[in-house]
């Protein structure tokens, strides 16, 4: 009973100060668990969030993508299969009204006649991360608007075997070809023998 408890304790500890979003959902949707992430992620006391559902604090199409995850997973237990575990991110609104991006990972809980009984999940904080992503998405564009309109030729390719694996429109135009014809051809067979 001792190694029960201490293992509670440790569960407990970690549970309570992950940064992630740890809950348990009923099968009407209504959170019987979450831990204080709650308040760092949306803004909200465990005792504000406890007994609601949580469709509540997500935007109309995370929520209906949630409940079509959650419904086939259950459906998937109840025909005897592995269910698929629920996972997808989507928009969440916070106490303020702001809008957070989250991940979402779900499993069904079973009863002891191993039907769905519940849900429990943990759900990050992803905006940073997408935004970060987009950041880098923007750069890139940026990088190749310049790489493909610059008035001077540029080519990327292999020393050893002078093959083109890039190009930009410059070297293409003034070559007289499209840069598909011009990626992976040597760069010799372009100028003949020299």
């Amino acid at each position: 009973e001792l190694a029960l408890r201490e293992s509670e304790a440790r569960y407990r500890l970690l549970v309570d100060n992950a940064e992630d979003v740890i809950w348990t959902v009923d099968l009407e949707g209504r959170f019987t668990f979450v831990n204080p992430a709650v308040e760092y992620q949306l803004g909200y006391r465990p005792e504000e969030v406890i007994g609601q559902r949580f469709d509540r604090w997500l935007t109309p199409a995370s929520a209906a993508a949630a409940m079509q995850r959650f419904a086939a997973a259950a459906m998937q237990v109840m025909a005897g299969q592995r269910p698929e575990i629920p996972q997808f991110e989507g928009e969440q609104i916070r106490k303020d009204g702001t809008q957070i991006s989250t991940h979402t990972v779900a499993v069904p809980l079973l009863d002891e006649a191993g039907r769905p009984a519940a849900f429990q999940g943990i759900t990050r904080n992803v905006t940073e991360r997408q935004r970060l992503a987009a950041a880098v998405r923007e750069s890139e564009r940026k990088y190749r608007d310049l790489y493909d309109n610059s008035p001077d030729m540029y080519a990327v390719g292999h020393l050893w075997d002078e093959t083109i694996l890039d190009c930009n429109q410059t070297l293409a135009r003034t070559l007289g070809y499209s840069r598909d014809e011009l990626i992976g051809r040597p760069a010799a067979s372009l100028f003949g023998p020299g």
